[in-house]
């Protein structure tokens, strides 16, 4: 395994891993190169086809971040492995490596791009982007929306809940979670015992969407819920990386994942929170809330991130409480919108207790605010083609 170049780490590096299949050392040398001005290296070798067919099948890859598959076909022989590769492995992406005479054949044995020998790098490099371009495109499909309060007890978890409902109701799909999570608190809300947790899914290592299915329980038609464990304490926090990597995984289940993001302060809390689409940020009307409010809020706005939409909540807000008014706290914030959520602690106690939404429970007015920040992340236009019925498959969607 070849480490990066001083001069390609200083790029972006090249987003999914790079597997080599029974590559003759000249090419192989060649193609380290390659790797090497991606900012990469090679994540996996193998002296067979075979063997690479075993070790996909022991660890099967993440579907929205596959290995890519470099593939020498220049004789018939490695056609027919290329053949039965595919057949073996139908969502992972290959290139082929081929001379000019079997460029075609091996477009028919199944390659998703071609690369001519002798090679050329900049041709490699081209295709390799190419199939990366498409799996994050594929990747990036839904938005991700963090929810998380500035201090605990905001109700962010209730606002999490309930914004997620709401959505759905404007017609998208929504998957809620709760990735960075020490003690789950949906299951406990929803009251729903699920047979797998976000804990088992991140234990796995790689993500298994049949796992993923089970894990996750319905709340209504148009939302899944993925909880934490709620029935025991955690042995240790999951490793950051992992969570992120979960957290992407699920941005292309549905077309909002909704994540009530604990304020926990670590690695994890400001990964998740610097990359989601969509920040909502939970505060009440007390100093040492929209204190950390406001540290929340610069620290959005110095991670680069060119799309995301930031949007602060008062909770439980009280319009008659003096020196704490909307007006008063956007001057104090330096934002131009602020959204409330009103205070009724009886539908919100009520559903709360008997495990369920505030839709559930009927008209509530802090329901009637929610439901105007839910229409804030759809597009007026969009609503009526979204949803799970929109969605390309299979190869149409890469």
């Amino acid at each position: 395994i070849m480490a990066p170049s001083a001069t390609a780490r200083g790029r972006a590096m090249y987003p999914l891993p790079i597997y080599l299949v029974d590559c003759p050392e000249k090419v192989r040398h060649d193609l380290g190169c390659v790797a090497l001005n991606l900012g990469t290296a090679f994540a996996a070798t193998f002296d067979s086809t075979r063997s690479a067919i075993e070790a996909l099948r022991a660890a099967p890859p993440n579907p929205l971040a596959p290995p890519v598959v470099l593939f020498p076909t220049q004789d018939q022989p490695a056609l027919a492995d290329l053949k039965l590769f595919r057949r073996a492995h139908p969502a992972v992406p290959v290139v082929a490596l081929a001379p000019p005479d079997l460029l075609v054949a091996a477009m028919r044995a199944g390659a998703s791009q071609v690369v001519t020998l002798p090679l050329q790098p900049d041709d490699c490099e081209s295709a390799l982007r190419t199939v990366a371009e498409g799996y994050a495109a594929a990747a990036r499909n839904g938005k991700v929306v963090a929810v998380t309060g500035a201090t605990g007890g905001a109700g962010a978890t209730t606002l999490a809940i309930n914004l997620a409902v709401e959505l759905a109701e404007l017609g998208p799909s929504v998957l809620l979670s709760e990735p960075t999570a020490p003690v789950g608190k949906l299951a406990v809300h929803l009251d729903v015992q699920p047979t797998y947790t976000v804990g088992d899914v991140l234990r796995r290592g790689q993500f298994d969407a049949d796992l993923i299915a089970q894990a996750t329980v319905p709340l209504g038609d148009r939302v899944r819920v993925l909880a934490a464990d709620a029935a025991s304490l955690p042995t240790g926090a999951p490793a950051a990386t992992a969570v992120f990597g979960l957290v992407e995984h699920l941005r292309g289940m549905a077309d909002f994942a909704v994540l009530d993001l604990p304020c926990t302060f670590d690695d994890a809390f400001f990964g998740v929170l610097a990359s989601a689409d969509v920040a909502v940020l939970v505060a009440e009307q007390r100093i040492p809330s929209i204190r950390t409010l406001q540290l929340l809020l610069e620290f959005l706005q110095k991670v680069e991130h060119g799309s995301r939409e930031v949007h602060v909540v008062v909770n439980r807000y009280d319009p008659g409480l003096t020196g704490f008014g909307a007006d008063r706290l956007k001057q104090v914030l330096r934002v131009d919108d602020l959204d409330t959520v009103a205070m009724d602690a009886s539908a919100v106690t009520a559903a709360v207790n008997a495990g369920r939404t505030l839709r559930a429970g009927g008209r509530s007015a802090a329901l009637d605010d929610i439901a105007r920040l839910a229409r804030k992340l759809v597009p007026a236009p969009a609503r009526p083609e979204t949803g799970t019925g929109s969605k390309s498959s299979g190869l149409f969607a890469r």
